[in-house]
């Protein structure tokens, strides 16, 4: 049971992600992104055991594959949340460039595996994935905070303007981790 709990939480990750969707785009809101919320921060907390149990009981062959796709889509869809109505807070680009940095890696690494050549997790690929996941759960945070916090429109306009920032700095740190793949350390 050990050695497939690593499996079992990226298949519930990758089954949360229409879930997420679902919450955002089609309950009556804002209690619909509240509980998108959840569903995210509970996905992200299964990225993190399904991390440490594949490390501590190896990782799968299954685990190799799904894991990936399963973190690509629901970075992806949480930024195609941020970016569309409801929620809209941002525009369509960081989603575009995180989706293109994205696609750039994957081939780069199915690349790299035909010739035997491993590159190792590193600082820039945790703290891409620790950025994304931040902003994404301020970025939900600061939505449902319009609505049930007596906000002034110069405090809405900071907080908006502060999180449209940090987006941006998150997408800066994602090209910085996909330049790794080109320019980094590989086995």
């Amino acid at each position: 049971m050990k050695k497939i709990l690593p499996n079992i939480l990226t298949i519930s990750r990758i089954l949360m992600v229409p879930f997420l969707w679902w919450c955002c785009v089609r309950l009556q809101q804002p209690w619909g992104v509240f509980y998108g919320l959840i569903v995210f921060i509970v996905a992200a907390i299964t990225d993190y055991y399904d991390g440490k149990f594949a490390r501590k009981y190896n990782i799968s062959n299954f685990g190799k594959i799904m894991d990936p796709i399963a973190d690509k889509a629901l970075i992806g869809v949480a930024f195609y949340l941020l970016a569309v109505s409801p929620i809209k807070i941002i525009c369509i680009w960081p989603l575009v460039i995180i989706l293109a940095r994205e696609l750039v890696v994957t081939l780069l690494r199915s690349y790299y595996i035909k010739k035997n050549i491993y590159i190792a997790a590193n600082y820039w690929g945790k703290l891409k994935t620790g950025t994304q996941i931040g902003v994404v759960i301020a970025a939900f945070v600061f939505y449902l905070a319009k609505f049930w916090l007596p906000l002034s429109p110069s405090v809405a306009f900071a907080l908006n303007t502060l999180t449209i920032v940090c987006i941006w700095i998150t997408v800066l740190i994602t090209i910085a981790s996909g330049a790794t793949y080109f320019f980094g350390e590989k086995k």
